[in-house]
């Protein structure tokens, strides 16, 4: 046998081998699988809401724009966020395939959890070596979860929803990582976690607060400088929206932060399971009595910093509107991630303790109870959804009707998307 062929023998047993060990794990998709197939099978290349906007108006615009008017088109402001990574995004999906379909847009949209996942799992398996799976199927679970159907049936929404998530996540793995070979990409995806919506600053701001708790100088240094000059740059020329109604009264803010963090559990018990996860946070927080993380704990808590801190960034801004907005599906995602890092805080605190498969079991069936009662709401939401889009002539502000027929008539003048073939398509 020949050094190549040898070479090329071990390169695919160990290709084989890896793939056996990793075999007995794929039910930890099993979520993965039932989000796709519900957006499939609901999906329809129509346009909602923002959509015409963020994504028909934006690229009518940018085609027929100059060099320095396509620059301030990518970093202009959507209501309070820049969403430069998401423009980048359309851009190049249109630039490789002439054509807007949104229906393709949705896949690629739900796609961006998939790095959030697998990154979350690394970190998961260092935290809880030993029995990894299960909180790894839990945070499957929570953060596949079919009520988030407002970002996983919005191409808009998810795509700045995930997105941001996605660029953290992507930031802190290679901060994470040992050495400085990798701080160049780190930098950059803090950047993109900046420019992807209004709370990727947050992002950038726990991203610094967790190099400086790691003791790496020349890290916490890169971070809160790129922290610091790019949400700087991210004001110039900032104005408030117009729908903006200050910071609300602190009795409305803390109920409505309670909703949001317990939202996965139901808006009846939303203030209930808010409160009594917070309380667990504070119960199971893994710190010594000297107030020291354990060991592989810091990108948890990084994770677990980002969505309490975008939920009540949310709270101090949105509870001026109806408490009922606290239950909006596009926060789900936030709620879920708390509920998986709490259960993995769980699992660490009662971990070789008489109590550690009853609590477990408990926690598991909480959170299998609220997976079943959100995939029956979450089916009713896609299905209202579905409908709408299907049977309104633009599911767009009713206030403005005018407006959406304008941005799809230009686009489909343009040969970018033409929502009249869609709809005799359908017919």
């Amino acid at each position: 046998m020949s050094l190549f062929s040898s070479r090329a023998a071990a390169f695919s047993n160990a290709h084989n081998n890896k793939l056996q060990e990793l075999l007995p794990y794929i039910w930890l998709l099993l979520p993965v699988f039932i989000l796709f197939r519900t957006v499939i099978t609901y999906s329809v290349n129509i346009p909602m809401l923002d959509d015409y906007d963020a994504i028909l108006d934006f690229l009518s615009h940018f085609k027929t724009a100059t060099t320095q008017e396509r620059l301030s088109l990518l970093f202009a402001q959507h209501n309070e966020h820049r969403i430069v990574t998401s423009r980048i995004l359309y851009l190049a999906y249109y630039a490789l395939t002439g054509k807007v379909n949104f229906e393709t847009l949705l896949l690629i949209n739900n796609l961006l959890l998939i790095p959030t996942f697998f990154i979350g799992t690394y970190f998961i398996k260092k935290f809880i070596p030993n029995y990894w799976y299960i909180p790894a199927f839990i945070f499957s679970l929570c953060l596949f979860d079919i009520s988030n159907y407002e970002n996983s049936y919005f191409v808009m929404a998810g795509i700045q929803n995930y997105g941001v998530y996605m660029w953290f996540m992507l930031s802190l793995y290679f901060y994470s990582l040992q050495g400085n070979k990798h701080l160049w990409l780190a930098v950059l995806l803090q950047v993109f976690c900046i420019f992807s919506s209004g709370n990727g600053m947050i992002g950038a701001l726990v991203l610094t607060r967790y190099n400086i708790l790691n003791g790496n100088k020349t890290k916490a240094i890169v971070a809160a400088s790129t922290f610091m000059i790019f949400s700087g740059l991210y004001f110039i020329g900032y104005e408030q929206p117009p729908t903006s109604h200050g910071i609300a009264a602190t009795e409305d803010i803390i109920p409505f932060f309670l909703h949001e963090v317990g939202a996965r559990f139901g808006y009846e018990q939303g203030i209930l399971a808010g409160a009594l996860m917070l309380a667990l946070v504070l119960v199971a927080f893994p710190a010594t009595k000297k107030l020291k993380l354990h060991a592989n704990a810091a990108p948890l808590c990084a994770m677990l910093s980002f969505a309490l801190l975008s939920l009540a960034a949310a709270a101090l801004y949105r509870a001026t509107n109806k408490m009922t907005d606290s239950y909006a599906s596009r926060y789900f995602i936030h709620s879920g991630m708390i509920t998986a890092i709490l259960f993995c805080f769980i699992m660490h605190k009662v971990w070789l303790k008489k109590i550690f498969w009853p609590a477990l079991s408990v926690c598991i069936a909480f959170i299998f109870y609220a997976y079943a009662y959100n995939y029956k709401y979450g089916i009713s939401c896609f299905e209202r959804e579905h409908y709408r889009k299907e049977l309104l002539d633009y599911y767009y502000d009713e206030a403005h009707p005018a407006r959406a027929k304008k941005i799809a008539d230009r686009a489909c003048s343009e040969g970018i998307y033409c929502l009249e073939e869609e709809r005799q398509r359908l017919y």
